[in-house]
């Protein structure tokens, strides 16, 4: 190859490589200054913890599964699962059927719960779609237990059912609450006070 081939070629080789890195025309790039829109439900506390990320007619809902497992209500009360018929929905609201709610929805979200752990509600109720305590075993295992001498099942909640519940409490040796009065430890109640007492 001569010497004026060879400059001929390397000129059309840095002209194709001077328009391969050229710009992309401007329709190609998102104008400049606009952003992603962001929804304003994210920024609220009531995304974290309820789940209510997407505005929906007006008000936050939660409308993806990420939303109930990723929130607080998910941890703490075993509800990771949007619904959409409105079962879960606020007492207060309308529950509109195509609204979303986050409800629990199996045993295994119920067990991993803190509310299992703190209260033994570790079994999921699913009529109600919420965890309850289903078994003495869960209330004994619970802090509630420990704590308040809430160690007996009573429909579906762990409660205190007889004095020695509340004698072996760490609210009794602390709080001096080891009285039993309508299935609570209390401070300054005697078991005659009380005729639930069970000896």
């Amino acid at each position: 190859m001569t010497a004026s081939a060879l400059t001929r070629t390397l000129a059309v080789l840095g002209l194709a490589l001077n328009v391969g890195c050229r710009e992309r025309p401007s329709r190609e790039r998102p104008p400049e200054g606009s952003s992603v829109a962001v929804d304003p439900c994210t920024q609220l506390p009531e995304c974290a913890g309820y789940g209510w990320c997407t505005m929906v007619a007006g008000s936050c809902r939660p409308t993806l599964p990420a939303h109930c497992q990723d929130s607080a209500e998910c941890r703490g009360f075993g509800r990771c699962t949007l619904a959409s018929d409105g079962a879960g929905a606020p007492v207060m609201s309308l529950r509109p059927p195509t609204a979303g709610w986050c409800v629990a929805a199996k045993d295994a979200d119920c067990q991993a719960s803190d509310d299992c752990r703190s209260e033994g509600r570790c079994d999921l109720d699913p009529e109600a779609r919420l965890c309850r305590a289903g078994s003495r075993m869960t209330c004994e295992r619970a802090t509630a237990c420990r704590m308040r001498g809430a160690c007996e099942l009573v429909a579906g909640q762990c409660a205190a059912t007889t004095e020695r519940h509340c004698l072996l409490s760490s609210g009794c040796a602390a709080h001096g609450k080891c009285g039993l009065l309508g299935g609570t430890c209390v401070g300054g109640v005697t078991a005659k006070q009380d005729a639930t007492s069970v000896y």
